[in-house]
């Protein structure tokens, strides 16, 4: 329901935008004979004013963007712990094995025959 409000709110803004540069003082009263560059410019205040000043909507943009960065940086960090845990558990499955050629199996050998 709030993604059909939202939709409802941001195409209402969007044609508020159309309608508010199409009718700015700047296109309206201007001398020159291409318009597009007053038109680019009307636009650029109408939507700062609409949609930069609408702290609402920056709000929920940003609290969007908050989540989707935190969820990335969660996904990336399960994805390197996973992966150092495999490589961690590799290391000691090769090194620690109960083999005689085994450099940990030796060095606890070692270690016995010190004490």
């Amino acid at each position: 329901m709030k993604a059909i409000q939202y939709t409802k709110k941001v195409s209402t803004n969007i044609l508020r935008l159309i309608y508010s540069t199409c009718t700015n003082d700047l296109v309206i009263n201007s001398k020159q004979a291409s318009v597009i560059e007053d038109f680019f410019l009307a636009f650029c205040i109408e939507f700062n004013r609409l949609f930069i000043a609408d702290s609402l909507l920056m709000n929920v943009l940003q609290k969007h963007c908050i989540v989707k960065a935190k969820t990335y940086i969660d996904h990336t960090k399960s994805i390197c712990r996973d992966n150092f845990l495999e490589d961690r558990n590799a290391f000691l499955e090769f090194f620690g094995s109960n083999e005689n050629y085994s450099i940990l199996n030796k060095m606890r050998l070692f270690e016995k025959t010190n004490n």
